[in-house]
């Protein structure tokens, strides 16, 4: 994912996708809140404030070490995997520093607004970014 982080929230027998969708839009809100405080101590310092774009999806994925045996890492990959970038890659085209799609925004209705749909790249429907309402 280059400069990016995959975080993974499981959803199962013991977390309903409903609390696994909220547990990863607060990780979102603590997320900007700490990009705050280090806008605010860049600023302070006369050095470049940084920014992020957090993209959100919910869906099936497959885990596991992939790799060769020089460099293997613990990943997940899947379409589930591929919208949640892809949606990420519209924060900044849309200026919002974090958009969910439907199947995320639908746990917690009330904390998103739509932005419309989006065609992205590798899939053959548009896709609708809902952002984080702050």
């Amino acid at each position: 994912m280059g400069d990016g982080v995959l975080s993974i929230f499981p959803m199962g027998d013991d977390v309903s996708p409903e609390e696994g969708c909220r547990h990863a839009i607060n990780a979102a809100r603590s997320a900007l809140a700490a990009m705050g405080d280090l806008k605010a101590e860049r600023t302070s310092k006369g050095e470049e404030a940084l920014a992020i774009g957090i993209g959100i999806n919910r869906g099936v994925v497959t885990y596991g070490n992939i790799g060769s045996p020089g460099r293997l890492d613990f990943t997940v990959v899947g379409p589930a995997v591929n919208v949640a970038s892809r949606i990420q890659d519209l924060c900044k085209v849309l200026g919002e520093p974090v958009l969910a799609t439907t199947a995320v925004a639908s746990s917690w209705p009330n904390k998103f607004t739509s932005c419309g749909s989006h065609a992205v790249h590798g899939f053959a429907n548009s896709v609708e970014a809902h952002g984080l309402k702050a």
